[in-house]
C-alpha cells in the first residue's frame, strides 16, 4: 500500500473527493490495549469508515491466523454461570480421580496453546462468510475457489482437547476471578477484565525491555483464559452466545462489515479476497494487514438553502473587503421593518481569528429599529472590553447552583445507565462546586465515566481548576499511550491554524525523533517509518468530546473543543518561544515538500485533464497548504522563506488568488516585516495588488498579465549604477520572469501598459443597495449624503468610513445634485431645471420648489444645469453648462440674488462652486494649436464683483470642481472618455499652484471633496463610493503642472515594417511625432528606439511603408472650396533610419480622404486612394505624383450622361399595399383586378429602378485583401464591387435585392477569394450572414437569423467564419462547409459592441477579441483561454502576421507600444537576434545585456 496509497489518494482528490486509509493493525506488534478496548475501537472506525460513500471494508482470506483476544466486559450471569461451569468440572474431576494422580501442570507449558490454535470462529466468521460468498459469487466478486479458505486439518485444531486436572482447574478459577472483576458502576452489572497495568506494572513503563516483559507475561495470561472461556462458555451459555463470547477483533469487523449499510447490500460497499501465500514458513516474517478505505465527499449535507447562503457569503468574503461588507451589513439592516423584527444571535465572540485583530469594527452602534444584537463572550476576553465602549446590556451568566449541578448529573448518569458509590458522587459533586461552570463539568463527568465500583478511592480524583483537570487528563494519556506521542500531537493540535488533518498529524508525528523511538520502544513497532494510525485512533477515542472533527479549508480537521484545553496545552508543553517556533517550522517544512510523497499530499492545486488531452483541466485547491505555509512560515520567524517561497513565489500567488482571493494575499503582505530593513519589493507589489483588485477579484488567472502591466518597465529599468552595485528590487525580476514562465496559458504584455504602483490608492465604500445618483457634503465634521437612485437619501461618517443614517425617498423624487445648508439642517436637491428645498431638521418637509433660469437658454439637453457643492449661508450658485454667466441663488427667499457675467465671448462655464469668499467660475477658453485651456475665474461673495483669474494648464478637461471646507483648494474632477481615466487636479486658491495629483481608471462622473482628507467620487451605474485622502500628497512639488508642460499622448496608428517584422513604426495622436520600436529585444520594450518630433502637422496625411514616412501636406488653398476637401500638393519622403528627407515633390494632385483610406502599396512607389468626388479608386505613381490608374465601371460615366435627372433624385418608398385575402381575390372584379396589377408592375418597375439608380452611389467605405490584389467597394446600396488592383478591372457585382449591403461588419480573406457581411433581408425581416465567393461572385452559403453580429473574421482558406454576438456576449463559430455551428461562451463583465476587434488566428484554432478587454479564445476547445484587463482604452490594435498569437496595442493614454503574447509562445529576446543587424544603432556590446535584462 506504500505506492497504492498514494495512487488512490491522488485520484479522488483531482475528483474532489477525501480520501483515507484506517489500518488499525500496521505497524504494531500485537493489538493489545491497557483498557481492552481494541474491539470497540475497530468497531467505531470501521462504522465511521460506513459512513461514507464507496467501498469501505475489504477483506483478503489467507493462511494467516487472527490473534485472539477476550472479551472486556461479560454480562454477570454469563459470567457467574461460566465460573460455575469451572467449579462443577473441578468438583467433578476431584471426585472421579485424586489430585495426586495428575502430574503438576502450572507450566506455561501445559497451560498455553499453540499460537496457531486459536483463530476464526465456525458459527460467527464461516456462516456469514459463506452467506457472503454465495452473494459475492453472483455478484462476481469472488471466484469458485475462493470460498473456503481453510483446510479440515486446520478446523479440527479450532476446539483444545484433553483432560483437565483439579489442581488445573483450580488455578482456571483462581485466573479467571482475579481478571475479571463485577463493576457495579453499570445499573445491569458486568463483569470487567481489568487493566493489564492492575496485574503488570510494568505494561506502562517507559524501559523497552520491562514493557516486552509484560507484554509476554500478559500475552500467556490471555492464552490461559481465552482457553478456559472456550472450554466453558458452550455448556454455561450456550453455543450461539459462547461464539459472539469468543469473536476476535476481525470477527467483529466482518460481522459489522457484512451488514447492510443504508439498506445497500454488503456486495456494494465490500470486496473478498483469496490471498495465497505459497511458502508459508518462509513469509512468516513479512507483515500481511487488511486494510480499510475512507472515501467520503463530506459529512451528512446541510440544509441546502443554509449551505447555499454560506457559499453566498463566503464568495461575498473573497470579493469584498472589510469595511464594504461592514457598510452593506448595515444597509441590509436599515431594511428592517416592524412587521418582521430581525434578531442577530451571535456566541462565541471571543473565537474571532487572531489575524484580523477580532476587529468588532462591524456592530452598528446604535442599532437600527426593530433590529436586536445579542453577543456572547467570555469576561476576559479583548472583545469583551472592546464591546463596553457600545454601552450594552450585560448579562452576566451565572455559576451553576447545587441544585443545578446535582440535576445534570444525575440526567447524565441516568441517560448513560450508569450510577456511582457513594464517595465517587460526593467526590463528583464537590469537585463541580468548586468550580461551578458547565464545561469542568462536562469534562469531570467524562473523567467519572472511567471509574469502575471497585476502584481503589486513592486512585480517583478531580482537581478543583479547569486547568489542573485537563492536565490531569493529559497526564493520563501520557501514561497509557506514551508522553513523547501525547506531547507532539497535543502540540501539533494546538498551534494548528483552524485545525489539523489526519494525513498531516501522522506524517508531523513522524519527523519527531522523540515520538518515533518512544513508539518503537513502547509498541513494538518494529523500526516503522511512520506512527501507527492504531495509536492515533486510541488517543483520539480517549480524548473524547475534548476533540472534535470540523469541515474547513475543503476537507475535516481535528480542533480542541474549546479553546481553553488549548491555552493549557500551549502553557504545558510549549513553554518557550523557541519550542513554538520550531513546531511551526516543521509545519512549514511539511507544506514545502520536506516529507515523502508530499508532492501528492501537499500540491498547490490536483489537477485533472477532463478531455485527456491536456487542454482543459480541472482544479481542486490544496487551501491547507495555501493557508498554512504563509502563517507557519511567519510564525517560526523564517520571513525570507516567506517572501521566496509565498510572497514572490507565482504559483504559490497564483492558486492563491485562484482558490481563495488576492485580499487573501494582501493579508500576508502586511506580515512581511524585516527588523532592520525595508523591504521596498513588499511595497511595489501590495501598490500593485491594490490597482489590480477588482480585475483579480473577477478573473485571477490575470495576475501575470497584471503584473507584468504595471511592474514590467519598473523591472527592466532596474540596473545596477555601476558594476558590482546591487539592484533596488530584490525579489521582483524572479518574481516576473517566473510570470513568463507560467504554468496557465496568459496573455503577457511585453512592458507596462497599466498605470504603474506609485499613485495614490482609493478606498472603496460600499453600503448603498442601489446606484449613486448625486453627492453631496455636509459642513459640521466629515459628513456626506449621497442619493440612491430609488430617492433613498445616505448620511456617510467618512471619518469611520459608515453610514450613519439612512432616509426614505425625499418626495419620491431622484437628485441630479444635492447641497446641504444652513448647517446640515437645510438640503437643496437639484432635479433637471427645478430646485427642491428640504429641512432635515424637521422631518424632511418641502420649503420651496423653483424652477431656476436665466437670461440665455440653456446650451446642454443632458446635464444642462451646474450647481455648486458648497452652500455660503443660503447662497446656491448655479449656471448653464457653456454659457458664459452664473446665477447666485437664495434658497430661502427662493430668488436669484445675482448674475456673474464672464465678460468673453469664447468663455464657456464648466463647474461652479463657492468658499467662504470667492465664488467661483470654471471657464474653458481657446488656446494655441486648435487647444483648450481653463481659468478659474473668482468673484466676492459680498460685492458679487469680480477679482482675479486662476490659470490652469491645457490638459484639464474637468467635469467636476469642489473646494474644501478651509477654501484654500480646489479639487476638480477630470474624466477622459477617449482613454477611460479620470485624473483627479489641484489648485491652490492663494499661491494659485496647479497640482495633477492622482490617476483612477475609471470614469467619474461625479465628485467632491471638503476636506483633503475625504475625496469622493463615483462612476455611473455604480453602487459604491470612492474615497482619496490627498493629504500626503498636496505638497509634493514634482506633480506641479504649468501651461508648458506637454500632455502624454497615445498612440493613433500601428505599422509593422520590414520581412521579419521586427519593427514597428507608432504614429502618435500628437500630431508631428513617429516612434520606431524594437519589437524583439526585451531592453527596448519600454521605449522606443527612434522618435522624431514636429514631422506633419495636423491637416496633413502620413503613411508609413519600408521604414518611410510619406507625408502629403500643402493644399491649394481655393475659395470656393471648403479647406479640408482641397488636393495636396506636395509629397515629402522621410527616411527613418536616415533621418532625413529623401525627396520632395511638388505639382502632384492628391485628393483629400480620411486617414484610414490611403494604402501605400507594393514597394512603396503606389497609393491607393479615392478620388475626389468618390466615385472610384485612383492608383497614383508616387515617383511621378501622377494618376497611374483609375478603377471604376467601365460603363458608369455614359450611363450617367444619359440618364434624366429626374431619375437621379431620390425615390420615396412606396405606400405599402394591403394584403389581399383569397376570398378577396376570388370576389374582386375585372377592373379591380386590372388596377391591382397595374399597382404591382409599377411597383416592380420602381424597384427596378432604384436598383438601377444605385449603381451610380458613392463608395461609402473599400476592403482590400491582404496580398493587396483584390478590392471589394460598398455603395450604401443592394450592391458591391469586386476589382482587381493588378489588371484595374471590374471582377463581379455582388448584389441582392432585398438586402443592403455594407463593409461596416465584414472580412475579407488573405487572397481575396471570400468575403463573409452581415445584411439584414427586408423582405423577410431577418438578419443572416453571408459568404461570398468572389471568384465567381455566387453565395457560397447562408447563415440566417443572426442577429446583433458586431464583428467578424474569416480564415485565409474560408473554412471557418468567427464573429462575436451584442447581449448574449458570445463569440460563434461556423464551419461553412462542414456545417457545423456553435457557441462560446464569454467571461463575466465581456461586453461585445460594434466598436469591437475580431482577429482569427494559427489556421482557426484561436480568435483574439479587442472589446474593452483583450481577450485569447480557444476555438476548438471552445473556451477562453485568457483575458488581458486593461486601465485604459486601446487605440488601436495590428496583428502581426507569421508569429502565433502576437498583437501590437497601442495606448490611448500613453505613446508605449505593448507587444502581448501568450506566454507558451513567448520566446527570449536572447534567441531573437536579427541576422540583419539592428538599424537604428541600439545593438549592445553583449546579447547577454538583452538575456538577463
Amino acid at each position: 500500500m506504500e505506492n497504492v496509497y498514494p495512487r488512490l489518494y491522488l485520484y479522488c482528490k483531482q475528483r474532489g473527493y477525501d480520501f483515507s486509509m484506517v489500518d488499525l493493525r500496521l505497524g504494531v506488534g500485537s493489538p493489545v490495549a491497557e483498557r481492552h478496548n481494541t474491539v470497540e475501537l475497530h468497531v467505531e472506525n470501521l462504522q465511521r469508515c460506513q459512513e461514507t460513500q464507496g467501498p469501505n471494508f475489504i477483506l483478503f482470506v489467507g493462511q494467516k491466523n487472527e490473534v485472539q483476544s477476550l472479551p472486556s466486559t461479560i454480562t454477570r450471569e454469563a459470567f457467574e454461570a461460566i465460573v460455575r461451569v469451572v467449579e462443577k468440572d473441578q468438583q467433578q474431576a476431584s471426585k472421579y480421580k485424586p489430585v495426586e494422580d495428575f502430574p503438576a501442570s502450572g507450566s506455561q507449558s501445559s497451560i498455553t496453546t499453540d499460537s496457531s490454535s486459536g483463530s476464526f470462529v465456525q458459527d460467527s466468521i464461516y456462516g456469514n462468510y459463506l452467506i457472503f460468498g454465495e452473494q459475492a459469487k453472483v455478484s462476481g466478486l469472488l471466484s469458485q475457489s475462493s470460498c473456503n479458505s481453510f483446510s479440515k486439518g486446520e478446523e479440527a485444531r479450532l476446539s483444545p482437547v484433553g483432560a483437565r486436572s483439579p489442581g488445573d482447574l483450580d488455578k482456571d478459577l483462581t485466573l479467571l476471578q482475579m481478571c475479571y472483576r463485577l463493576d457495579r458502576n453499570c445499573l445491569a452489572p458486568v463483569y470487567r477484565l481489568l487493566p493489564i497495568s492492575s496485574h503488570h506494572s510494568d505494561m506502562l513503563s517507559m524501559e523497552m525491555e520491562r514493557r516486552k516483559q509484560a507484554m509476554k507475561d500478559w500475552s500467556a495470561t490471555c492464552r490461559r483464559l481465552w482457553a478456559i472461556l472456550q472450554r466453558s462458555a458452550d455448556e454455561a451459555v450456550g453455543q450461539e452466545e459462547a461464539s459472539i463470547l469468543l469473536r476476535t477483533v476481525l470477527d467483529w469487523e466482518v460481522e459489522t462489515a457484512l451488514q447492510s449499510v443504508k439498506d445497500a447490500p454488503p456486495e456494494e460497499h465490500c470486496h473478498c479476497y483469496k490471498r495465497l501465500i505459497p511458502d508459508l514458513y518462509n513469509n512468516l516474517k513479512h507483515k500481511h494487514a487488511a486494510q480499510y478505505t475512507d472515501l467520503q465527499e463530506g459529512r451528512a449535507q446541510l440544509d441546502p438553502v443554509l449551505s447555499t447562503a454560506h457559499q453566498q457569503f463566503i464568495d461575498r468574503l473573497h470579493e469584498k473587503g472589510l469595511y464594504q461588507l461592514i457598510n452593506e451589513f448595515h444597509s441590509l439592516l436599515g431594511l428592517v421593518g416592524a412587521e418582521r423584527p430581525l434578531m442577530v444571535l451571535l456566541d462565541g465572540l471571543d473565537e474571532l481569528s487572531e489575524e484580523h485583530g477580532a476587529d468588532l469594527s462591524w456592530i452598528s452602534t446604535p442599532l437600527p429599529p426593530n433590529v436586536y444584537l445579542i453577543l456572547s463572550a467570555t469576561t476576559d476576553s479583548h472583545c469583551t472590553h472592546t464591546l463596553q465602549s457600545a454601552h450594552p446590556t450585560v448579562l452576566s451568566l451565572p455559576p451553576l447552583s447545587p441544585d443545578d449541578i446535582t440535576a445534570a448529573l444525575e440526567t447524565k448518569l441516568q441517560t448513560d445507565q450508569r450510577c456511582l458509590q457513594e464517595q465517587q458522587w460526593q467526590l463528583l459533586i464537590q469537585a463541580c462546586l468548586s468550580c461551578p461552570c458547565p464545561l469542568y463539568l462536562e469534562a469531570a463527568y467524562s473523567e467519572s465515566m472511567l471509574w469502575t465500583s471497585y476502584s481503589p478511592q486513592a486512585s480517583i480524583s478531580l482537581p478543583a481548576s479547569l486547568g489542573g483537570l485537563y492536565l490531569a487528563v493529559l497526564a493520563r494519556l501520557e501514561r497509557e499511550l506514551g508522553r513523547q506521542l501525547v506531547r507532539r500531537a497535543a502540540s501539533l493540535i494546538s498551534i494548528s491554524r483552524w485545525g489539523v488533518t489526519e494525513e498531516e498529524l501522522l506524517d508531523l508525528l513522524a519527523q519527531d525523533g522523540k515520538v518515533l523511538q518512544e513508539v518503537t520502544s513502547c509498541h513494538s513497532s518494529s523500526g516503522h517509518p511512520r506512527v501507527p494510525y492504531v495509536l492515533w485512533a486510541r488517543l483520539k477515542r480517549d480524548l473524547g468530546h475534548h476533540l472534535t472533527e470540523v469541515r474547513t479549508d475543503g476537507t475535516w480537521v481535528y480542533r480542541w473543543t474549546h479553546s481553553e484545553l488549548r491555552r493549557v496545552c500551549m502553557k504545558h508543553y510549549l513553554k518557550t518561544d523557541d519550542s513554538l517556533m520550531a513546531v511551526h517550522a516543521d509545519y512549514a517544512n511539511y507544506y514545502r515538500h520536506k516529507s515523502q510523497h508530499t508532492h501528492i499530499f501537499q500540491p498547490l492545486a490536483w489537477t485533472l485533464d477532463e478531455d485527456g488531452e491536456g487542454m482543459s483541466k480541472s482544479y481542486r485547491f490544496n487551501l491547507r497548504k495555501l493557508h498554512g505555509l504563509p502563517h507557519h512560515l511567519v510564525r517560526s520567524s523564517q520571513i525570507l522563506l516567506f517572501l521566496s517561497e509565498c510572497l514572490f513565489n507565482y504559483e504559490f500567488l497564483l492558486h492563491k488568488a485562484w482558490g481563495l482571493s488576492v485580499l487573501d494575499i494582501e493579508e500576508d503582505l502586511k506580515k512581511a516585516v524585516l527588523p532592520d530593513k525595508e523591504l521596498v519589493d513588499v511595497k511595489v507589489l501590495s501598490g500593485a495588488l491594490e490597482m489590480s483588485r477588482a480585475v483579480l477579484l473577477q478573473d485571477p488567472c490575470q495576475l501575470a498579465s497584471q503584473l507584468m502591466g504595471r511592474l514590467g518597465q519598473i523591472v527592466i529599468e532596474d540596473r545596477p549604477l555601476a558594476k558590482g552595485d546591487p539592484l533596488k528590487f530584490s525579489y521582483l525580476h524572479a518574481l516576473l520572469s517566473q510570470c513568463r514562465q507560467s504554468s496557465l496559458s496568459v496573455l503577457l504584455p511585453s512592458s507596462t501598459c497599466l498605470l504603474p504602483p506609485g499613485d495614490l490608492q482609493h478606498i472603496l465604500l460600499a453600503g448603498h443597495l442601489t446606484n449613486v445618483t448625486a453627492l453631496g457634503e455636509g459642513k459640521r465634521g466629515p459628513l456626506a449624503v449621497t442619493s440612491e437612485s430609488d430617492g433613498r437619501l445616505r448620511f456617510w461618517d467618512l471619518e469611520q468610513r459608515r453610514i450613519i443614517r439612512s432616509l426614505d425617498a425625499v418626495g419620491g423624487i431622484v437628485g441630479d445634485s444635492i447641497t446641504l445648508g444652513l448647517d446640515d439642517r437645510m438640503l437643496i436637491v437639484r432635479m433637471g431645471q427645478s430646485l427642491q428645498v428640504f429641512d432635515l431638521a424637521s422631518s424632511c418637509s418641502l420649503l420651496h420648489c423653483a424652477d431656476i433660469s436665466m437670461e440665455h437658454e440653456a446650451i446642454h439637453k443632458n446635464r444642462s444645469i451646474l450647481l455648486s457643492n458648497n452652500s455660503i449661508r443660503d447662497y446656491v450658485l448655479f449656471a448653464y453648462r457653456s454659457c458664459d454667466e452664473a446665477a447666485v441663488f437664495s434658497a430661502r427667499g427662493g430668488a436669484v440674488l445675482s448674475v456673474l457675467s464672464v465678460q468673453h465671448g469664447a468663455a464657456s462655464i464648466q463647474a461652479v462652486d463657492m468658499t467662504e469668499d470667492y465664488l467661483l467660475l470654471f471657464c474653458r477658453f481657446p488656446y494655441k494649436r486648435g487647444s483648450e485651456i481653463i481659468q478659474i475665474k473668482l468673484f466676492s461673495t459680498v460685492s458679487f464683483l469680480y477679482l482675479r483669474s486662476i490659470l490652469g494648464c491645457s490638459q484639464d478637461c474637468i467635469s467636476q470642481v469642489t473646494v474644501n471646507r478651509a477654501g484654500t483648494h480646489v479639487v476638480a474632477f477630470c474624466p477622459s472618455p477617449c482613454t477611460g481615466i479620470t485624473e483627479l487636479v489641484t489648485w491652490n486658491l492663494e499661491t494659485e499652484d496647479h497640482k495633477h495629483i492622482t490617476r483612477c481608471p475609471a470614469v467619474l462622473t461625479k465628485g467632491l471633496c471638503f476636506d483633503l482628507r475625504f475625496c469622493l467620487g463615483v462612476c455611473s451605474g455604480e453602487k459604491y463610493l470612492r474615497l482619496w485622502d490627498l493629504t500626503s500628497r498636496i505638497r509634493d512639488r514634482a506633480l506641479t503642472y504649468n501651461i508648458y508642460k506637454l500632455r502624454s499622448e497615445g498612440t493613433e496608428e500601428v505599422v509593422p515594417m520590414g520581412k521579419t517584422q521586427r519593427y514597428a513604426v507608432c504614429r502618435s495622436i500628437r500630431a508631428g511625432t513617429v516612434y520606431v520600436w524594437n519589437l524583439t529585444r526585451r531592453r527596448f520594450a519600454c521605449r522606443p528606439v527612434r522618435a522624431e518630433h514636429g514631422l506633419y502637422s495636423s491637416t496633413d496625411v502620413v503613411l508609413a511603408h519600408d521604414f518611410k514616412l510619406y507625408i502629403f501636406t500643402d493644399r491649394s488653398r481655393n475659395s470656393s472650396v471648403d479647406a479640408a476637401s482641397c488636393p495636396f500638393q506636395t509629397l515629402l519622403v522621410y527616411d527613418l533610419i536616415k533621418r532625413s528627407y529623401v525627396r520632395r515633390q511638388t505639382g502632384i494632385t492628391v485628393y483629400s480622404c480620411p486617414q484610414h483610406e490611403y494604402r501605400v502599396l507594393g514597394n512603396g512607389r503606389t497609393l491607393l486612394g479615392l478620388s475626389e468626388t468618390r466615385d472610384r479608386l485612383i492608383l497614383w505613381d508616387l515617383d511621378s505624383g501622377s494618376i497611374k490608374h483609375e478603377i471604376k465601371l467601365s460603363h458608369r460615366e455614359s450611363l450617367l450622361c444619359s440618364c434624366p435627372v429626374q431619375d437621379l433624385q431620390p425615390n420615396v418608398t412606396p405606400r405599402r399595399e394591403k394584403t389581399l385575402m383569397p376570398w378577396d381575390i376570388r370576389t374582386e372584379s375585372q377592373s379591380a383586378k386590372k388596377r391591382r396589377l397595374e399597382r404591382e408592375a409599377q411597383r416592380e418597375r420602381e424597384a427596378k429602378s432604384r436598383l438601377e439608380r444605385e449603381k451610380y452611389n458613392l463608395i461609402d467605405q473599400y476592403l482590400l485583401s491582404g496580398d493587396e490584389q483584390v478590392v471589394v467597394c460598398s455603395y450604401f446600396a443592394h450592391h458591391l464591387n469586386v476589382f482587381s488592383v493588378v489588371s484595374q478591372e471590374h471582377l463581379h457585382s455582388l448584389g441582392e435585392k432585398t438586402s443592403l449591403l455594407s463593409l461596416h461588419t465584414a472580412a475579407i480573406t488573405y487572397t481575396g477569394s471570400h468575403l463573409v457581411l452581415t445584411s439584414y433581408n427586408h423582405e423577410h425581416r431577418t438578419p443572416h450572414i453571408t459568404l461570398w465567393d468572389l471568384h465567381t461572385g455566387a453565395v457560397r452559403k447562408r447563415l440566417r437569423n443572426e442577429a446583433g453580429v458586431c464583428c467578424v473574421d474569416i480564415t485565409d482558406n474560408a473554412e471557418r467564419v468567427v464573429f462575436g454576438v451584442r447581449g448574449s456576449n458570445k463569440l460563434k463559430v461556423w464551419d461553412p462547409f462542414k456545417r457545423i455551428y456553435r457557441s462560446i461562451c464569454g467571461y463575466g463583465n465581456l461586453m461585445i459592441e460594434y466598436s469591437s476587434k475580431l482577429h482569427v488566428t494559427e489556421g482557426g484554432t484561436r480568435a483574439i477579441l479587442l472589446s474593452g478587454q483583450l481577450s485569447l479564445w480557444d476555438l476548438e476547445a471552445g473556451s477562453v483561454l485568457s483575458v488581458l484587463s486593461l486601465d485604459a482604452h486601446v487605440r488601436c490594435m495590428k496583428l502581426l502576421l507569421g508569429c502565433q498569437t502576437s498583437v501590437l496595442l497601442g495606448l490611448s493614454h500613453s505613446p508605449a507600444l505593448i507587444s502581448v503574447r501568450l506566454t507558451s509562445s513567448t520566446v527570449s529576446s536572447a534567441t531573437q537576434v536579427s541576422q540583419h543587424g539592428d538599424l537604428f544603432g541600439e545593438s549592445s556590446s553583449s546579447e547577454e545585456e538583452d538575456g538577463n535584462s
